[in-house]
């Protein structure tokens, strides 16, 4: 599935090298990437793709799930409620930027915290 992404081969190779290491068990500088670029170039595609290759569960946050920070409290537990049957588990934060700055900090806290890898914390510009 993975190879139907086009453009960015060398970017896509790394995600994948970098998700597949840390599942293997091997070293990973950090357990979350962000991954930054204009609309419409894969930044929501790609993770949802490495997932599927992966199999992987895939959960996405993003800021219109959220209203108050109970919203960003009960995702995170059901992030680490794990189904028997799920293996491996990939955390997409879609469109960071347009989180509030106190909801932002949280999820950055959960991210840096988390057990699981954060396959996007995505924006439109550098945060």
């Amino acid at each position: 599935m993975i190879e139907r992404f086009v453009g960015h081969r060398n970017e896509v190779a790394i995600l994948f090298k970098w998700l597949q290491d840390f599942y293997d068990k091997k070293p990973v500088e950090s357990n979350y990437v962000i991954i930054y670029s204009t609309t419409g170039n894969g930044k929501t595609f790609l993770p949802k793709l490495l997932a599927q290759d992966m199999d992987a569960e895939l959960y996405s946050i993003c800021a219109n799930d959220v209203e108050k920070q109970t919203d960003i409290y009960n995702w995170v537990k059901k992030v680490n409620t794990t189904p028997l049957n799920t293996i491996y588990k990939l955390i997409l934060v879609d469109d960071l930027e347009e989180f509030s700055e106190p909801h932002k900090k949280i999820l950055m806290e959960m991210v840096s915290l988390s057990r699981y890898q954060i396959g996007r914390a995505s924006c439109r510009e550098r945060v």
